[in-house]
Formats: C-alpha cells, sequence, structure tokens
C-alpha cells in the first residue's frame, strides 16, 4: 500500500473533488451530512471555535492497495489508519471516499486537524514517515501487498533524527528509542574495552549482542547489534551499526577501542610522569633537610670542640701555676700540716711556762 499526504486550508475544494470524480463514493465518514458541501461547513464550523495559529487544518491522504489487493472493510481500514496517525476518528471529523481509475480502486481520506472541541490540533511532525508505518502495520491486519520499490518510488527517505526515535518510542511505550539504548550501550562498552574481546564482553553484560559479517576473502565487512528483545516491547532489536551512524559501523566501533587504548596510555604516562615528579619534589624537600642538619651537626661538634678547648685551657693554667711555683698539691697540704705541728707544739710550751709562773700543780685553767 502506498500513501500520499497533502495539507491545505480549506475544506470545500477537496471535499469537492473527491465528491465529483467519475465513480466516486463515500464510503465512510463521522460528520452529520453526506455531501461535500455539509461535511465542509461542519469542519468549518469547529475551526472558527479554535484559537490556535495553525493555518493549513486539512489533512488529505490517498491510500493505493496494490494491485489485485481487496479492501472488504473500507470503513474500519480507513479508521485504522487514522488511528495509527493520531488522527483520532472520536476527535476528529473526516470524510473517506473511495475512487476507481483504470480499474484500481484507492481511497482518499480528509479530516480536520482541529479537535471536535476546538481545543487541539494534531501535530504533523513527520507525517509521511509516520503513514508509512501505518501502511505497513494495515498490511499486516488486513493481508495486503506491499508493492516492491514503492518508498523508493514515492522519495521517502527513513529518517533516524533524534525527534523521530522519539515519537516511535512512544508509539510502543518505550522511553527511548532501541537504537539510542545501543548507541550508549556501545559507547559505554568501548569506553572501558582495551581489545575487541573485552568490547564482546562489555556489550553481553548490558544485554547486546554484536554479529559480525565477512567478504568472501574472509574479512569482515560489518557488523549487526542485537537487544534483548525483553527491552523492546516488541519493536525491531536488531539493527546494522551503520544504520545507527557512521560511529557505529564497524570501522568506527574499531576507532572508538583504538582511541580508548590510546587514551589508556596517555593516562599511564600522565601518570607515570606524576610520580616521577613526586618523587623529584620528595627529594627536593629532603634536601634543605638533610643540609640544615649537616649545619647542626657541625655546630655541635664546633660547640663540643670549645668546650674541651676551654676545659684542657684551664688544667694548662693550672699545671703552668704549679710549675711556675714549682709545688704540687701534695706539696701545699704537707706544708700546711708542717706549719700546724709547730703552731700546736709552740701552744703547749705557751701553756707550761704559764703553769709554773703561777703556782704549779694547783689546777688553774688557762684560758688562751
Amino acid at each position: 500500500m502506498i500513501s500520499n499526504i497533502t495539507q491545505g486550508k480549506g475544506y470545500g475544494g477537496v471535499l469537492r473533488y473527491c465528491e465529483q470524480q467519475k465513480g466516486a463514493e463515500l464510503v465512510a465518514t463521522n460528520c452529520l451530512g453526506d455531501k461535500s458541501s455539509d461535511i465542509a461547513k461542519e469542519m468549518y464550523e469547529t475551526r472558527e471555535m479554535y484559537e490556535g495559529r495553525a493555518k493549513k487544518t486539512v489533512f488529505h491522504v490517498s491510500l493505493n492497495p496494490a494491485q489485485g489487493d481487496q479492501i472488504r472493510d473500507a470503513r474500519e481500514m480507513g479508521e485504522d489508519y487514522l488511528k495509527e496517525m493520531g488522527l483520532d476518528p472520536d476527535q476528529h471529523e473526516y470524510a473517506m471516499y473511495k475512487h476507481n481509475e483504470k480499474g484500481r480502486e484507492h481511497y482518499h481520506i480528509i479530516a480536520n486537524r482541529i479537535s471536535r472541541d476546538g481545543q487541539e490540533t494534531w501535530k504533523d511532525d513527520f507525517s509521511k514517515r509516520r503513514s508509512m508505518d501505518a501502511c505497513r502495520e494495515l498490511e499486516k491486519k488486513y493481508q495486503l501487498h506491499r508493492e516492491t520499490g514503492q518508498d523508493k518510488d514515492k522519495k521517502i527517505k527513513r529518517s533516524y533524527g533524534e525527534k523521530y526515535e522519539k515519537y516511535q518510542a512512544a508509539r510502543y511505550g518505550l522511553e527511548e528509542h532501541p537504537k539510542q539504548t545501543l548507541r550508549r550501550g556501545i559507547d559505554d562498552a568501548a569506553r572501558d574495552a582495551k581489545n575487541r574481546d573485552e568490547f564482546e564482553k562489555n556489550l553481553t553484560d548490558k544485554g547486546i549482542s554484536a554479529t559480525y559479517s565477512r567478504g568472501k576473502d574472509g574479512n569482515i565487512r560489518g557488523v549487526t547489534f542485537t537487544l534483548d528483545e525483553e527491552n523492546t516491547n516488541g519493536m525491531k532489536n536488531r539493527y546494522a551499526g551503520s544504520s545507527l551512524g557512521k560511529d557505529y559501523s564497524y570501522n568506527g566501533v574499531n576507532q572508538k577501542i583504538e582511541a580508548q587504548q590510546e587514551q589508556s596510555h596517555e593516562r599511564g604516562r600522565q601518570e607515570d610522569l606524576t610520580q616521577q615528579e613526586q618523587s623529584h619534589k620528595r627529594e627536593q624537600q629532603k634536601q634543605p633537610q638533610q643540609e640544615q642538619s649537616h649545619e647542626r651537626e657541625q655546630q655541635q661538634t664546633k660547640g663540643r670542640s670549645g668546650s674541651s678547648n676551654k676545659q684542657l685551657g684551664k688544667a694548662g693554667v693550672h699545671v703552668q701555676n704549679e710549675q711556675k711555683t714549682g709545688k704540687s698539691a701534695n706539696q701545699k697540704i704537707a706544708e700546711q700540716q708542717h706549719r700546724k705541728s709547730i703552731y700546736d707544739a709552740d701552744v703547749q710550751a705557751e701553756m707550761q711556762r704559764a703553769g709554773r709562773g703561777k703556782g704549779e700543780g694547783k689546777g688553774e685553767e688557762i684560758e688562751y
């Protein structure tokens, strides 16, 4: 199924075109009227309640099933498509026409981007991409065929923008797209890996596996990453590395690992240099301390030498004095004892003479 989306300002013109085509048939609408003019009037009335700035409030899509596909319930299919696009038929007015051109049926859906209460506007971000996703869902549900090369014919290029990935993740109830989960996991795994074995082990710890494709020469040509299904809520979980971005291709991953190796070597070199610098600083700090200690020892040695010299000087003077007088200490003591004995003898003789002169034998005591 191929879809083609356009948007416009006026409801009446596109509704008249769909109604007036040869063989046209109104197959479904949620408006009160069944003529294009009545449907347009109802949509205009809804837009008058809207106070926003949106100018192009008309959504128009043509759905073209593959040759041979039969649509049994066009209304159900049309409303399923609108729901996939976020244009809930309960909230937005629409009309669906069937055309038959050269024996091939296709359908036109015109919807009001303004909600029935006039409060909200349908957001048309990535509308073509979203429409293609909606067609894939319809093909699965209604067993329709997908035409070969239809995406290329319509020049709808797949977008890997962050904004669109968020939209897709929200559809599956995920906080982030599996691609973003893979990118983050690959970055973390490469950051802590020194070689491919460590890289693959880190991936496994994060619930990611890597499969390598080889060329005829046996050399690795590419890599595919797969995220555990339990983390994707049924969303596609297997992506080629190149589809995640240039940095996640096989060559890109190798560059990440090589860069990590270089950074690891550089960190090791810087650590060695830092240790050498710190060791040199410690040696420099020790040198002044050693010099101060040496100076203190020299000063102490000088002090002890000076004190010894003083003592030796005193002893020398004493010896010199003795040499001058020609007497030693023992000789001086002997002389003092000799003088004392002579004195004692003199005192004794004096006492005896005094006794004879005053009456010898009377027992008088003589003071002296």
